[in-house]
């Protein structure tokens, strides 16, 4: 049984999500997934981030990302993020904001959720019928593991082995899971969410630190809402939301 990596209990991988704005298509040419992959590949050398794995569909694209410091991986999505923009407006000859909000992003806390999670992003384009299995399509991570591509400490993070991983890595992509990832496939109404969960005034949790450790960890982990919310709902940033999950107190 491979090891349970500690980076990923102490919340250093994530499964982060983009998507156009208005729920446009922008990826929806060759042209502009190779871009999106190419300012992927360029960023990881830049910032202390790794491509776990990933998908680009045509209005969204799926990433799991580890790294050592939270401000290390907005960093990255900015520069993605910005770059891209500014080649999509000037090849579709429009200005204006492309992707509907910065990016959504969720803790993986342990290596179950992070099996589940890297196949739900595999597993993408066969659940919008694109193609028949993960392997025929060509924007995703899928066939980097399948041909041994992957760097050797991705490997080991996920399955505590860089060898014998293939057998678990094709099992893992077969089982039927039911995904519990955020999904721009419906919209959620989370300050309504927020508030169906919340018993106590906000004020009041903020005023008190384990409280708050609690309530935090709880959204984010148990209840699956976004950090980008709860950092708007507690007026925290994400540096601090980081701290409060790797916090093991509570």
């Amino acid at each position: 049984m491979p090891r349970e990596s500690r980076k990923i209990l102490n919340c250093n991988v994530f499964h982060v999500m983009v998507q156009g704005i208005n729920k446009e298509y922008i990826f929806d040419t060759e042209l502009l997934k190779k871009k999106y992959e190419k300012l992927m590949q360029d960023a990881l050398k830049k910032y202390d981030v790794k491509d776990i794995s990933h998908c680009i569909m045509d209005n969204h694209a799926h990433m799991i990302l580890f790294t050592n410091e939270i401000e290390e991986m907005s960093n990255f999505m900015k520069s993605i993020n910005i770059s891209f923009s500014k080649y999509y407006n000037n090849v579709k000859n429009r200005v204006g904001v492309v992707f509907r909000n910065r990016y959504e992003s969720e803790p993986i806390l342990n290596r179950k959720y992070l099996f589940n999670c890297i196949a739900y992003v595999h597993n993408n384009p066969v659940k919008a019928k694109m193609v028949a299995k993960p392997s025929q399509y060509k924007y995703s991570s899928y066939n980097k593991f399948i041909n041994g591509t992957v760097e050797d400490d991705i490997l080991e993070l996920i399955f505590g082995t860089k060898v014998n991983y293939l057998d678990t890595f094709i099992k893992m992509h077969k089982n039927d899971v039911e995904y519990d990832f955020i999904d721009f496939a419906e919209d959620v109404d989370y300050d309504k969410k927020i508030k169906e969960l919340l018993n106590i005034n906000i004020g009041e949790i903020i005023m008190d630190e384990k409280l708050l450790t609690k309530t935090v960890k709880s959204l984010i982990v148990e209840n699956k809402v976004p950090i980008n919310k709860v950092c708007e709902v507690f007026k925290l940033t994400r540096y601090k939301i980081n701290k409060i999950l790797k916090n093991d107190s509570v």
